[in-house]
């Protein structure tokens, strides 16, 4: 369960031709799953889905980083007694070859476009 993320993209020389994507989440302290994905330094998929407003045809947006890696975990208290992480990460091109899922370092996806 996350609470937050955040995503910093910086423009290359000749626009965004080139991005470097970095981010941060916090998460919930549940098992290791991420700890562990964070020590094997293994690339995870993050998929974030923002709806515009609480209604069911609300207009929405999806933004895709098909491979991304840890950089940093940083554990904490939250205020109600359980474990948090901190997670950094670098997104990378991805690679791969899964079904509609291009080379590509983000895909932003609006429901609202034409």
């Amino acid at each position: 369960e996350g609470q937050r993320v955040e995503f910093s993209i910086e423009k290359g020389p000749k626009g965004l031709q080139a991005a470097n994507v970095t981010g941060n989440f916090t998460a919930l302290f549940e098992d290791n799953t991420l700890i562990s994905s964070f020590t094997s330094e293994t690339e995870l998929q993050l998929l974030a889905y923002l709806k515009g407003d609480g209604t069911v045809n609300s207009q929405a947006m999806t933004i895709l980083l098909p491979a991304i890696k840890l950089t940093s975990a940083n554990k904490s208290d939250d205020s109600s007694g359980g474990k948090v992480v901190q997670y950094q990460f670098q997104a990378l091109k991805y690679a791969g070859a899964g079904p509609g899922i291009e080379a590509t370092t983000i895909q932003i996806c609006d429901t609202e476009a034409a």
